[in-house]
Order: structure tokens, then sequence, then C-alpha cells
């Protein structure tokens, strides 16, 4: 038996290959639609669309074979891609390369064999569309051009599968945007530059007791109660006019007026961009009316405070600066859900509405609006799990579940963040540990674990994530390689809006509520969520978790 030779541009070829991002994936009717029309118009048993990579060959398509790969070293196909004619084998035990071959002398004992290379670039051939018999037979000049016709299609198709998962990620980014403005809690409005009213969120609509129905083509002075509603023409045509605006980039408040005439206070904050060369300002509007109320209790409770003796004085002061640090936090949460939410709405309607941008420029455009996206989803996440905790409704959905499957399903989704970092994720247990808790909410906690152990772990490192079963609890803990957490650090770990100065990454945005969030979930849960960290030398966290 022969060894099938690598090619001389081996290296390009299998560039090529990986790029379609096709090895591995699960069958496709486009693909088996092919190979059933050849084992039905050349008489064939087996028909296979075989793509070689560096050490198999991988079928994509297959009729009338079980296996899904063979090694690259006994396959016929490694012989057929080193040219750019269809390779054939009348007879496979007269042939001094394949007589002895495994394929041959066994199941599927192969005779007749002919490959047609795919070639998807110019002298790139990833693989190979083959026909197979277990008897001799010749391949006519009629049965070749219908092969090599048929490997013309599957070509075609592999070239279309970059621009199939392209359409797909627009149709998912599409949604996300879409299912993102109707949840989010803020009022998002756009008008163009005569101050008509393009589009609103539910939010809006909730907000200012109007259906979208009756906002949609109307003047957005409406919304706003005089004497504002009279001058809103003339400071806009100001702004068009001299690019001077009190609004435009920064928040600010301002007063709204809502359908049945009621007016609240509201903070603004517009931003502009330009669609098809005209501008667009989206307005993110939100309601402070409970904020108010809060801030004028707060100042009288002060007031009335400030007359008590020196030790509740000291008292207020450090319930002032608690409150100062809280509404620090709104202001850089509500920064960084404003300026993502502008960029996310200027780069959509860009792509929708410039169809002539070049596939790189899209690619750009995907990439940023899918990390603008999750910094957001990260941020209202956070916020809306501080404001269930604290408000003393957090209830669990608790249930008898298995510890195992939870953790594998998050382990399995952290891997594909793990593998942008090199960082290996390490879970074999075999064990199937049973507890009650709410899956959901353990899920977090598992997700915030790995998270932040891919984060702080260099690249190329590990993380092990292991199950614990004692006679009256059960558990779990994740381990990383990362820089460890300082003696001093240990007793602020789990509190609010902390961020360790040695557990930062450049260039990563977090608010520092991650840990607290999946300490409150365990201690609900009855259980602990503990530590054991050097500096230097990697941090481990433990949950633990009554048995029922």
């Amino acid at each position: 038996m022969r060894k099938p030779d690598l090619l001389p541009n081996e290296s390009e070829r299998l560039q090529v290959l990986h790029a379609l991002k096709i090895l591995d994936t699960p069958p496709e009717e486009r693909f088996d639609r092919l190979t059933r029309i050849a084992q039905y118009t050349l008489k064939v048993p087996i028909v296979l669309i075989s793509l070689i990579d560096e050490n198999r060959q991988w079928f994509k398509s297959r009729q009338g074979l079980d296996a899904i790969e063979t090694h690259r070293d006994i396959s016929f196909c490694g012989h057929a891609i080193h040219g750019s004619e269809i390779l054939c084998v009348p007879d496979a035990l007269q042939d001094f390369r394949f007589a002895d071959n495994p394929l041959v002398c066994q199941a599927p004992n192969i005779r007749f064999y002919a490959g047609a290379p795919l070639e998807v670039t110019p002298g790139q051939r990833v693989g190979t569309l083959c026909v197979i018999d277990s008897k001799p037979r010749e391949l006519t000049a009629e049965q070749a051009a219908i092969l090599t016709d048929l490997a013309g299609c599957v070509v075609a198709e592999l070239r279309a599968v970059e621009v199939f998962k392209l359409a797909q990620q627009l149709r998912d980014l599409e949604a996300h945007w879409r299912t993102l403005l109707d949840t989010l809690v803020l009022g998002v409005v756009t008008i163009d530059a005569r101050g008509t009213i393009k589009t609103v969120n539910p939010a809006t609509e909730r907000m200012l007791g109007y259906p979208a129905s009756e906002l949609l083509g109307q003047n957005v002075r409406m919304l706003m109660p005089e004497p504002w509603r009279s001058g809103h023409d003339g400071y806009l045509k100001h702004y068009l006019t001299s690019g001077q605006a009190k609004v435009i980039g920064l928040g600010r408040e301002v007063v709204g007026q809502c359908r049945d005439g009621s007016t609240f206070p509201m903070e603004l904050a517009v931003g502009e961009m330009r669609v098809r060369d005209e501008p667009i300002f989206v307005g993110i509007i939100s309601d402070i009316t409970v904020r108010r109320r809060a801030e004028l209790a707060l100042e009288s409770s002060l007031q009335r405070e400030q007359e008590q003796s020196r030790q509740l004085a000291q008292k207020n002061t450090e319930l002032a600066d608690m409150n100062l640090i809280k509404n620090q936090f709104l202001g850089m949460a509500a920064h960084d859900l404003r300026n993502p939410l502008s960029a996310l709405l200027g780069m959509s309607t860009l792509l929708l509405d410039a169809p002539q941008l070049q596939e790189a420029d899209k690619r750009t455009f995907f990439a940023s609006i899918k990390r603008v996206s999750e910094q957001m989803l990260d941020i209202v996440n956070d916020l809306l799990d501080v404001a269930i905790i604290e408000s003393g409704c957090f209830v669990l959905n608790r249930q008898v579940e298995s510890l195992k499957k939870l953790v594998m399903e998050r382990v399995v989704l952290a891997r594909f963040t793990a593998q942008t970092k090199g960082t290996v994720i390490e879970f074999a247990e075999k064990m199937s540990v049973l507890a009650t808790f709410d899956a959901g909410r353990l899920g977090q906690v598992v997700d915030n674990l790995l998270s932040n152990a891919i984060k702080f772990s260099p690249a190329g490192s590990r993380v092990w994530v292991r199950l614990s079963e004692e006679v009256d609890h059960v558990g779990f803990s994740v381990a990383d390689q990362g820089p460890g957490i300082s003696e001093a650090d240990m007793d602020r770990l789990f509190g609010q809006f902390q961020k360790l100065s040695n557990r930062s990454t450049a260039g990563e945005k977090s608010t520092g509520l991650g840990l607290a969030i999946s300490h409150k979930i365990v201690a609900a849960h009855g259980g602990s969520l503990q530590v054991e960290s050097v500096q230097g030398n990697g941090s481990r966290f433990i949950v633990t978790l009554p048995r029922s």
C-alpha cells in the first residue's frame, strides 16, 4: 500500500479548507441531494463528499456508507487531490497503490473508485466527490462528464457556505438588535432633520402612554410641554445650521409630556448619525421620577439627621458615601448603555441601507455590533439582578436536578470563549450528582466563575472544573492558573462594584457585580461560595450546596 503524499502547497490548501468552517458540521440537504443524484445516475452503491484535512478524510455527505471518516493514510481521495482530473481506479486489486489497502481487503471491499477533485480556489483542492463499487468496472466518458459536473456543483455549494453563514449572522444580529430594543427599559426614539418621529420602542410607548401608531410620522414636539414645545423646531434648526446644541452627546434632565397631558422628569441623551447623507437623531430617555422622589426624601432625611448627635451625623456620612458610590455606578452604566446603543443603531442602519459595502466592512460591522450588544446585555443583566436581589423579591424556582448536567452544559458553552485564548477547560466527571436548586440561577453562578477563570488565565493555560459529593452536601469548583488574589483583596472579593487591582484585564469592561451576585445566589440556596488562592499561583472558587 502506498500512502498519499502531501501536496507542495499543503499549508495553503489546509488554510482554504479550514476557512470554509465546514469540517465536523451536521449533514445538509444541499450536499446530500448531489450525492443521491450521483448514486442514482452512475449506478454505484457508495458516493461520498470527502474532505482531506491534516490526518483524515471526513465525509460531509455519504450514501451507502456508515463511517463518517477514515485515516488519511489509507484514503483513495488523498491521492486524487494531487491532480485536477478524475482519478479512476478500475480494479483496486490490480493497482499497487491500493492492492493491500485495508479498505480494499476489508469492508467496504473497494474495487472500483473514481474521485473528482473539489478545487475551491485555483490550485487548492480540498477533497473529492467520489463514487465507489465493490466490483471492478470502467468509467465511461459520459459518466466522467456527469461526475465532473456534479463535483462542480459541490464546489459551488462549498463556496456558498460563507455567504449562508454571513446571511444567517445578519438575521441573527437583526433579531438580537430588535429583541434588545423591545426589552430595553430605556425609551428609544429616532427623528429626522424635520423633527418627525421615525421609530419608537415599546418602552417609549409604556413611558408616554402612546401606541406607536399615534407617534410615527408626528413631530416630536408633541411629547414636550410648553415652553419647550413651541421652541423645539427653532432649536433643531439652529443646531443644523450652527452645529451647537446642549443635548447632543450628553445626558440632560428635561420634562416629558404623556398622552393624558401629565408630565414627568426624564433624563435625555441624543446622538446623531447619518443615513444616506441625511441626519437622524437618536434619543435615549429614562423616567427619573422615582429617583427624584428618592433624592428628595434622602435630602430631607439628611437635613433632619444633621441636627442629631455626632454619632448619627457620622452614620449619615457613611450612608451618603454609599449612595454616592451607587450613583456613580448608575451614571457609568447609563453612559455605557447610551453610547453603545447609538453605535449599534448607526451600524445596523448602515448595514441595512448600504448594500454596496465591501465584505470586509460588513465583517467589521458584524463584529462591532456583536461586541457592543454583549457589553450592553452584561450591564443590563447585572443591574437587573442587583435590583431584584436588593428589592427583597428574589425567588428561587428549585427542583431536583443533575448538577453534572448543569455544569457540563455551561462548560460546553464556555469552551467557545476559551478557545479564543487558547485556554483548555478540563471537566470529565463520571459521577451523577443530584441536588435541589434553581437551574437558571445556579447556571448564572457557573457562567460567572468560568468567565472569570478564562478572563484572568494566561493564554495557553488550563481551567479545571470538578464536582464534589459528601453525605450532607454537594458542590463544584472552578480553578484557574491566573494571578491569584492578594490577602488584602480577600475581604472585599464578594462586595458590590469591586474590581481588584491584580485581577484586571486591559480593554475588558466589568460592572464589578458578578461575584457579589453569585455569592448572593449561592447563599439564597443555603450554600456557600468560598475561594482558595495564593497570589501568583491561581485561584479556586468552591460552591457548596445542601443535598436537599
